[in-house]
């Protein structure tokens, strides 16, 4: 339906039973059946893509599938998104080996599980070298797919940190999927990590349309209006992103952030205690700006012994209680933590 007219512009019934013969076949045929009806021209390059069969096992594809819709929701609970999504994947190559696409996109989510979680102590496993051994599989196995090339964008920017030759990478997807949200997404994260919060704020609005139903855009665009002082647009973020999951953890976060940026340090600890369970160092960095002894004794209380000592950051917690000691005025405790932490 043409939105702006309310005109019928193409439908279409498909009763078949799916196999391993047609079952990409069919895909192919809807999407060059719709893309003429819109009177869309496809490149060479996108009709090449829709020629591609990346399996020949349905088990395989259905697998895949219940993955990809799991990390395109944008939820980032390890629990209930970030590991099932790995199982599926897990799922899929078992019931073919050759599915380049399962590969990379197990190597996205293995990295992503890294970047949310293990880099604040959370859990225990080597999800960064994970991700790098999955992904050199689907670059053998797809290489020109876009999930493959989408993969290796996340790894060079969140786990090699290359932001020069992530940007590049991610402009490499977006010549052949400009409306991949989460292409379009990942470009925005980049350039907000290069500075560009204008540019950033315009490119993640445009993902957020393109797929409203992810939900991590809505508190990553709260978060981009703030740096950019759009107060208002990052409230109307945050409420959004409430509605549709009031109990995130990281919703809880973002909006503890946008307070910050606000000048609210008490707002910002009331949004962060909304959920029972969130990042310890986080809880413990909106906790300081109040220099309310009381929340920043029971933020340093309730960092678990079990992620005060990561392998990534062993020091992690001391400094933390350091800087704790520091603002609640304990200046000779502080001073003696940090010749024993020497």
């Amino acid at each position: 339906i043409d939105g702006t007219e309310d005109t019928h512009l193409w439908a279409e019934d498909y009763d078949r039973a799916l196999t391993t013969e047609n079952l990409f076949d069919i895909q192919s045929e809807i999407t060059q059946v719709i893309a003429a009806s819109l009177k869309t021209v496809m490149t060479g390059e996108e009709r090449s893509l829709l020629a591609d069969e990346p399996t020949n096992s349905v088990a395989a594809y259905d697998a895949y599938i219940k993955g990809s819709l799991l990390i395109s929701s944008g939820q980032r609970d390890l629990q209930a998104n970030l590991l099932p999504a790995l199982a599926h994947f897990n799922q899929a190559i078992a019931a073919d080996e050759s599915f380049g696409q399962a590969w990379a996109d197990k190597a996205y989510t293995e990295i992503a599980i890294y970047w949310f979680e293990q880099r604040n102590g959370r859990i225990a496993g080597d999800y960064e070298m994970d991700g790098q051994t999955s992904l050199e599989r689907a670059k053998s196995l797809a290489p020109d797919a876009l999930e493959t090339r989408l993969a290796e964008a996340y790894l060079r920017y969140w786990v090699d940190r290359d932001f020069s030759g992530a940007n590049t990478a991610f402009d490499a997807v977006l010549s052949i999927a400009p409306s991949h949200a989460r292409s379009v997404a990942g470009k925005a994260f980049l350039l907000r990590r290069l500075g560009k919060f204008e540019e950033a704020a315009g490119v993640l609005s445009k993902a957020h349309r393109l797929d409203p139903l992810n939900y991590s855009f809505k508190p990553e665009l709260a978060l981009t209006y703030a740096f950019i002082g759009d107060f208002n647009s990052a409230d109307t973020m945050i409420e959004r992103a409430k509605q549709q999951d009031p109990d995130s953890v990281y919703g809880a976060i973002f909006e503890a952030a946008v307070q910050q940026f606000k000048g609210n340090p008490d707002a910002a600890w009331n949004a962060i205690s909304r959920t029972r369970d969130t990042f310890p160092k986080e809880r413990l960095s909106f906790a300081l700006p109040t220099r309310d002894a009381a929340k920043i004794r029971y933020a340093l209380d309730a960092w678990p012994e079990s992620s005060r000592r990561p392998d990534n950051g062993p020091e992690s917690y001391a400094l933390s209680e350091i800087r704790a000691l520091q603002v609640m005025g304990e200046t000779t405790p502080a001073a003696e933590k940090i010749e024993a932490l020497r």
